[in-house]
């Protein structure tokens, strides 16, 4: 006798359809996900590209920062600045040049001059 199809439980006359059902939410959720994904790869990349614009910007600036320091500490422009502000200076003459030692092994010396200069001048000048 050939089977009735309201006969046979509501389980398996549904199966089907959840099956395909839920084929379709894992395709779906995989979909979504690849594209959130790649969203977030291209958000990521526009990020790293202004970073990098503004890595190069700063490396420039910090460039240029560079060599106005050299130009401003170069002799000839710093003479050129004494003489605009007719400053009259003169370069030292020797004898008032004071040159300070430190003894090997001296606190001072390792980690360079510190502390009280008019204490420094006396350890190190000679009598």
């Amino acid at each position: 006798m050939a089977k009735n199809r309201k006969s046979e439980r509501a389980a398996v006359r549904f199966a089907p359809a959840v099956r395909a059902f839920l084929l379709c939410l894992i395709i779906g959720g995989v979909g979504l996900g690849y594209v959130a994904q790649k969203k977030k790869i291209a958000m990521l990349s526009d990020q790293n590209a202004a970073l990098e614009e503004k890595h190069l910007k700063l490396e420039r600036q910090r460039q240029n920062l560079l060599w106005k320091l050299e130009r401003l500490q170069s002799f000839t422009e710093l003479e050129a600045k004494i003489k605009n502000m007719k400053l009259e200076l003169l370069p030292a003459t020797p004898d008032r040049i004071v040159r300070i030692t430190v003894p090997p092994g001296h606190p001072a010396g390792k980690h360079g001059l510190q502390g009280n200069p008019k204490q420094l001048a006396q350890m190190t000048m000679p009598n």
